[in-house]
């Protein structure tokens, strides 16, 4: 990991931001913005643009989380079969 830093602008809703982005982050940052920008386009058109982008990132951040808890749900149950499966081989050895 690089610690070079590089402007990259990012355009929501008819504004500019410019941010500095670690090198390798600006295709994620990118693609970022591109998740928010959908996300607010398809939200009512009679909330302020604050408003837009707090409720449209609050969305946003929300579906990581559930999306986060669901992963770990999987990894739970992965290690969970992973240890039933190491035990029936163990006894499976013991038998031979």
């Amino acid at each position: 990991m690089t610690d070079q830093t590089i402007d990259t602008s990012i355009e929501l809703m008819g504004r500019i931001y410019r941010i500095k982005c670690p090198a390798e982050g600006v295709d994620a940052l990118q693609q970022a913005a591109a998740f928010l920008k959908e996300k607010m386009r398809l939200m009512p058109r009679e909330a302020d643009m604050d408003r837009l982008a707090v409720i449209a990132g609050l969305n946003a951040v929300h579906e990581l989380f559930l999306s986060e808890q669901n992963k770990d749900d999987i990894i739970r149950r992965i290690q969970a079969q992973v240890s039933e499966l190491t035990a029936k081989i163990g006894v499976a050895l013991r038998e031979t």
